[in-house]
């Protein structure tokens, strides 16, 4: 088979390249065998995964995010002048954790998808929505999801502990709402790779657009990236393969418009004490503050970028301290997820662990209240130490496993099924930095709002098998399947 030559041709390469990058900028100390190994495990997709959108398509993005997440910054560093501080041990404690804690999400992911491929579970799900059904729903969604969004992070004084709430029930609302958002770009993202055409294009830049704007005035990079990165992984998803546009966009955005946010939260918001609802007054005059602080302040590089989505500190700071002078948690954090199937709104007083916040106060890391992720793995390992971190890894990969294999993409598209794989991988893959009670009620809710969803809006029968374009789906009466393309979609047929 040709796959194992190609993945030993590229975790060769890969390390020639480290090596010479080490040597040629002083950095050679024991991490280069850490970031090969790495590497290795995180490449091993290109062993399993025969198509892009397959039951391997969570596999092949939680190793991406587990490689920037353990490994980016380390392999950044090899191609900075400072040289790294040499180390006698092969591998550090941490970092063998990181390895063999992957490696059970691999054991994990491999068991629960040849378990359900076996019993070739493929009629799951497969009724689809009508094209109206998706754009209403989805513009609702959306519009109602962005209006709360604005709602919480500009007319609510939302901080780290002060919150104003204007009663349970609005909070509630508001929150549904928020987790409505994604939910709803997602919707419009596959109509848009579904029917491909002009109209949608433009509607989804417009979505896009907004959320930027939306992101820059309540100051998170994640809210302002988020329908750009909802696009790239429902093409990716649903197409199988990797939409270039988009992600040329992206990257041009992590460049260009990073050091601008950064910006305007250290002059604008910090140095000014520019609030959220005021920037929202004046966007204009905010976004002009903001470039002449990032032309005065330009040291948002790409480094910074990886240095804040890298967890790995947080990790080493947990394995080199817990059951030393700090204590094992011994399932603490954990213990929400059982009262996660419970609403607020039907038990006010429930239970909360705010797991950053602890971390911060355990360790002492910093003097200010403030949210530090431990990350899922450092989490794990914070409770039960070894067995904590490896079992809980190889769970994550049983779920992500059974999840992907279940909701494949390759042998039949609905937006259900995209749906339930995209709030999976985010919540346990992109929100790995997260807490992980926090993150798993959001999943629980937020799957069972789908599989409600699709109770109501899918129609028996009905597949979306290939793009159309939109005259052509007019003048299908706005209730027919599209013309198939299996030519040049075959991935799309059912």
């Amino acid at each position: 088979m040709i796959r194992l030559p190609l993945y030993g041709a590229m975790v060769v390469a890969f390390t020639v390249l480290i090596s010479v990058a080490a040597l040629a900028f002083g950095a050679s100390d024991a991490r280069l065998l850490y970031v090969a190994l790495l590497f290795a495990l995180c490449a091993s997709p290109v062993l399993y995964a025969r198509r892009l959108n397959d039951g391997y398509a969570l596999y092949t993005i939680f190793f991406v995010i587990y490689f920037v997440s353990f490994g980016s910054l380390d392999f950044i560093r090899l191609f900075e002048q400072a040289p790294l501080a040499a180390r006698t041990a092969l591998l550090s404690t941490p970092e063998l954790l990181i390895l063999l804690s992957g490696f059970a999400f691999a054991l994990g992911y491999h068991y629960a998808a040849n378990l359900l491929t076996r019993r070739r579970v493929s009629r799951f799900l497969r009724d689809d929505w009508p094209i109206t059904t998706l754009l209403s729903a989805g513009l609702i969604l959306w519009a109602g999801g962005t209006f709360a969004t604005w709602y919480w992070n500009i007319r609510l004084t939302v901080r780290t502990l002060e919150v104003n709430y204007a009663g349970e029930g609005v909070t509630t609302l508001l929150m549904i709402g928020r987790y409505a958002q994604p939910i709803g770009i997602l919707i419009l993202a596959y109509a848009y790779t579904i029917w491909r055409s002009r109209t949608l294009g433009l509607m989804m830049i417009a979505v896009v657009v907004i959320q930027v704007l939306l992101g820059f005035v309540s100051n998170e990079k994640g809210l302002a990236m988020l329908g750009g990165i909802l696009v790239i992984v429902t093409v990716y998803l649903v197409d199988g393969r990797l939409a270039k546009s988009w992600l040329i966009a992206g990257a041009l955005f992590i460049t260009i418009a990073f050091p601008v946010f950064q910006a305007y939260r250290t002059v604008v918001v910090g140095e000014r004490g520019v609030t959220n609802a005021e920037a929202a007054q004046d966007i204009g005059k905010v976004l002009r503050l903001a470039i002449d602080g990032e032309r005065r302040n330009n040291d948002e590089k790409l480094v910074a970028f990886f240095e804040r989505s890298s967890v790995k500190g947080s990790v080493e700071l947990i394995v080199s301290r817990a059951g030393v002078d700090v204590a094992y948690q011994r399932g603490h954090t954990l213990t929400p997820i059982l009262t996660a199937f419970i609403p607020r709104l039907l038990w006010p007083n429930k239970p909360s662990v705010e797991t950053g916040l602890l971390f911060n106060d355990e360790f002492q890391i910093a003097d200010a209240v403030v949210y530090i992720s431990p990350s899922y793995l450092g989490e794990l390992y914070w409770n039960f130490g070894w067995a904590g971190a490896l079992i809980g890894l190889l769970v994550i990969g049983l779920v992500l496993g059974y999840t992907s294999a279940l909701c494949d993409l390759s042998t039949a598209t609905s937006v259900t099924r995209l749906l339930i794989l995209a709030i999976t991988i985010f919540e346990f893959g992109v929100r790995f930095e997260g807490s992980i009670a926090t993150e798993f009620e959001v999943w629980v809710r937020s799957v069972a709002g789908i599989l409600l969803l699709h109770l109501l809006l899918s129609r028996r029968g009905l597949r979306h098998t290939a793009y159309a374009s939109l005259a052509s789906f007019e003048g299908s009466g706005l209730d027919g399947t599209p013309p198939a393309a299996p030519e040049r979609f075959p991935n799309l047929m059912t």
